[in-house]
């Protein structure tokens, strides 16, 4: 019976795309979809707010956009090396605090969980961010 639900509910969320949007839109979380490639492929409403850029002009730029111009390179980097074996895994700032740059170039402090996801169209992460509360 439970197999049974979990079909119809998957073949009905296949058949919905819209909906599966609507509820990413719907979370208070922050998320980023990104390609192999490094570019951003999609983003829920909660990155938008946080980011502080239009939806659309985010989705096919380089994630580095939102890195500190400093640590571009060294990010690039990361990345390529994440994708050589992805994995589940946090980004934290262990030796300097993480920050995401907003359109306006202020810093904002940052945590991130990076989950990879295989799809008929190759593997991508998938960015989920978080915000440490205020002191």
């Amino acid at each position: 019976m439970t197999e049974d639900l979990l079909e119809t509910v998957a073949d009905d969320l296949a058949a919905r795309p819209d909906f599966v949007l609507a509820v990413n839109d719907a979370t208070s979380a922050p998320i980023l979809v990104v390609g192999r490639d490094g570019r951003i492929r999609y983003l829920n409403k909660a990155a938008a707010l946080l980011s502080g850029y239009p939806r659309q002009r985010l989705i096919g730029q380089p994630i580095e956009t939102l890195v500190p111009e400093d640590l571009r390179e060294q990010h690039r980097a990361f990345r390529e090396a994440f994708f050589l074996r992805p994995c589940e895994r946090t980004m934290a700032g262990q030796l300097v605090e993480l920050m995401l740059r907003n359109c306006d170039g202020i810093m904002v402090s940052v945590k991130i969980v990076l989950r990879p996801i295989e799809v008929s169209s190759g593997i991508f992460v998938v960015a989920t961010v978080h915000q440490p509360p205020l002191p």
